[in-house]
């Protein structure tokens, strides 16, 4: 979904969660009843936030470092792509030779690949198999015949980098927060929204209001860490724009070789 209806949808959801929660507490206990409870409810809720605050701050970070990782290693992973296409001999196909055009075609079909193949609505299997398949063919065409390659260690350094991105891009959809991680967080969230319809206050709307806001609080931070953490499944994700600014910048290329070639 577009992120402003995910946001609205989050928000409007916490409201409704709150206020239908208040008022089923204010039906089902006076006033009285609930106020009793707010002595020890202020006490354990305020334990429990603290522990909660922090488990809460660790997800962020760890969702925002599986984040990181994956947009610099999908910015290396470009960059060395570009390297090694712009080491190999200018020009058309006919004017360089079937054997550096293999190598070109073999690098911007690696860079295909990943623009195609890792979309959105791809599964991770498919992901890591389209790629690595594409990925093999560019090392082969790359490093056939390397007696004819006077900076073959040049390419393989920067075929290196390139391998090492995609190791750690695909890796990367891997290292999501673990099930115990979600499982605190959702029960901390549960116990964030509903503690608090316990504690009474002499207006209805007072609570309400506040139980809403820090509902929706809670909610959006919980939302924040799922983008985070599957930064490849978003509107707001790791895209794979580097790759296509690659694959334009060689097209442009490309098309003003042919206008040179043939000025008329």
């Amino acid at each position: 979904m577009p992120i402003w209806i995910t946001i609205t949808l989050t928000v409007v959801l916490s409201v409704i969660m709150s206020l239908l929660g208040t008022l089923l507490t204010y039906e089902l206990f006076t006033y009285r009843e609930l106020a009793a409870n707010n002595d020890i409810a202020n006490a354990k809720y305020g334990y429990f936030g603290g522990i909660f605050a922090v488990s809460l701050g660790l997800a962020l970070v760890g969702a925002y470092g599986v984040y990181m990782d994956l947009r610099d290693s999908s910015v290396r992973e470009a960059g060395a792509l570009r390297t090694l296409y712009y080491s190999l001999p200018a020009g058309g196909d006919a004017q360089i030779g079937p054997y550096d055009a293999a190598k070109k075609a073999a690098i911007i079909n690696y860079a295909k690949a990943i623009v195609d193949g890792e979309s959105m609505i791809q599964t991770e299997s498919e992901m890591a198999t389209s790629t690595s398949v594409a990925l093999k063919k560019m090392f082969d065409a790359l490093m056939a015949e390397p007696s004819r390659n006077p900076i073959l260690d040049s390419h393989m350094h920067w075929i290196n980098d390139a391998i090492e991105a995609h190791s750690m891009r695909t890796a990367t959809y891997s290292r999501t927060l673990s099930i115990m991680i979600w499982t605190i967080l959702l029960f901390g969230t549960f116990l964030s929204i509903t503690v608090p319809l316990f504690i009474g206050t002499q207006y209805f709307m007072t609570q309400a209001l506040l139980s809403s806001a820090f509902s929706t609080f809670i909610m959006l931070h919980l939302l924040v860490i799922i983008h985070l953490a599957y930064p490849i499944n978003s509107e707001i994700g790791i895209t794979a724009e580097p790759y296509s600014e690659f694959i334009e910048e060689v097209r442009k290329l490309q098309e003003e070789l042919v206008t040179q070639s043939n000025p008329l």
